[in-house]
């Protein structure tokens, strides 16, 4: 069976990562890398190298794209890159809008081409086994925490940056995300989501900056409370994240975390960047409530 033949958008230091998965990867083949900076193409020892994006989507020889660029690039990239045909596998967020994602999810389905988030927790062994073993009807809370060293320049650059995560494992884990949440912010480094999803499930989403970054998930049902450290080893998640991509091109399935999630999340962190809701320079705690849109 011939390998899909791949190229990786943006080597940095993720970027650096999926290259690695994609050489090690039994699908994959790394066909090229491309960088705006050439000293990082410098690194790369293997495949073919180029600073130019739109010749690497140009090339009739390349099946796949792997985006891993700045997320303000994700939509341009992801759309060029369908328009030329290409299978993508983009790094969250999928883009900064609603409408972007819904013109890229359409993209998608017109050209009948994979287009999947890489929201590595929900590849994680723990995470998966969960959501068949668990019966979501009757758990009463799920509190999640996601903190990092790094102090980002606004508040609303931390949200972008650490809750797709947690979102999107809410949405496999329940299916759907809700419509409306509250939030408010600690200080200028850390923001709480707080929401109810049917029948009786609370969710909290907390993240912020921390000397130790935390990666927790608790779950309570039925008097229990259960804990999600998110600390696999092997198999590596990024490997298996390369081989699901590998698996939906060759099957033509949807991917676990494809645009319909990356959709319901930015439609969460779509509101919180609206005029009013701005809280990149807010001091202390700040409240409000977000009512999202049901389209």
């Amino acid at each position: 069976m011939r390998m899909i033949r791949t190229a990786v958008i943006g080597a940095g230091r993720w970027g650096g990562n999926l290259i690695r998965n994609v050489r090690q990867s039994k699908n994959l083949e790394l066909a090229a890398v491309c960088d705006i900076d050439e000293r990082r193409l410098q690194r790369i020892t293997s495949g073919e190298r180029d600073t130019d994006a739109a010749a690497i989507l140009g090339r009739a020889d390349v099946d796949a794209v792997i985006i891993t660029t700045p997320p303000v690039t994700h939509f341009s990239l992801t759309r060029a890159a369908l328009c030329s045909g290409k299978h993508v596998l983009c790094e969250k967020p999928l883009a900064m809008s609603v409408a972007e994602c819904e013109e890229l999810q359409q993209a998608s389905t017109e050209g009948q081409l994979c287009l999947m988030v890489d929201c590595t927790p929900v590849y994680l062994e723990e995470v998966r086994e969960a959501r068949s073993r668990i019966d979501w009807r009757v758990v009463s809370r799920i509190h999640c925490v996601r903190t990092s060293t790094r102090i980002p320049n606004s508040i609303a650059e931390l949200m972008w940056d650490l809750m797709p995560h947690d979102l999107g494992v809410l949405h496999y884990w329940l299916g759907r995300l809700p419509t409306h949440w509250t939030h408010h912010t600690r200080d200028g480094r850390q923001v709480v989501l707080r929401s109810r999803i049917e029948p009786a499930t609370e969710l909290e989403l907390t993240v912020g900056c921390e000397p130790v970054p935390r990666r927790e998930i608790w779950v309570s049902r039925e008097g229990e409370t259960e804990k999600f450290l998110q600390l696999q080893r092997q198999p590596e998640p990024l490997q298996t994240v390369v081989a699901h991509f590998a698996e939906c091109i060759r099957h033509g399935r949807t991917p676990l975390t494809g645009a319909a999630g990356a959709l319901e999340t930015t439609k969460v962190l779509g509101v919180l960047a609206l005029p009013g809701t701005d809280v990149r320079h807010s001091h202390g705690e700040q409240d409000s409530t977000l009512a999202l849109s049901s389209r």
